[in-house]
């Protein structure tokens, strides 16, 4: 099986896990590990981490555990489903902003990402931005700093409970969205200061 090095620093408690060679599907939970920022790493939810490894409480892990991290996908073609939401998305790019819009004739910023994840199966959210920030929230996803964001995370503008924008991020201080009236589909660098949510099956 693939091997790959996880090098992200998983923080708990004030604890920094170190890094950790492990199979494509496999990782060893560090001290200080918590399945949240597990699930946040690898860009997947805290259920499916429980579901794949049959935990019956999930806030009881421990150092050394081995947990099998679902929806990697061999040959790096699409490493995990925030990767194939992204090229999904990127289907979209030129389609005209429409107030209200939630199909290929034309989106708003929210009604993109709402097609999208329903094009590929994957939770509601709701149709506004606030609602998609509030469903985030609801599962246990917390805003984060942009600096922090990750690639398939959703970034919203405004205050939380007033969020009034949202896109795509696709890493490098890129993203991908429906911008406004008279624009389109495009893919632009990240302005402002939204903050971020993990991607979310």
């Amino acid at each position: 099986m693939k091997k790959i090095l996880l090098t992200a620093a998983f923080v708990a408690s004030g604890l920094y896990a170190n890094s950790v060679i492990a199979d494509a599907n496999l990782i060893t939970v560090q001290k200080g590990d918590t399945l949240s920022q597990i699930a946040e790493t690898h860009h997947i939810s805290i259920d499916d981490i429980v579901q794949k490894n049959n935990i019956e409480n999930p806030n009881l892990i421990y150092e050394n555990q081995l947990l099998e991290i679902p929806a990697y996908v061999e040959n790096n073609i699409v490493e995990n489903s925030a990767d194939l939401m992204i090229e999904k998305t990127k289907e979209y790019i030129g389609v005209p902003y429409l107030w209200g819009g939630n199909t290929p004739n034309g989106f708003d910023c929210s009604g993109l990402v709402e097609y999208v994840r329903q094009e590929l199966g994957l939770s509601h959210l709701g149709r506004t931005t606030y609602q998609q920030a509030a469903s985030l929230r609801a599962l246990g996803i917390m805003p984060k700093e942009i600096s922090r964001a990750l690639k398939g995370d959703l970034l919203f503008w405004g205050e939380v409970g007033g969020e009034y924008h949202v896109a795509i991020y696709l890493g490098n201080n890129q993203m991908i969205v429906a911008p406004k009236p008279g624009g389109a589909v495009l893919i632009t660098s990240v302005w402002g200061n939204p903050t971020a949510y993990s991607y979310a099956n």
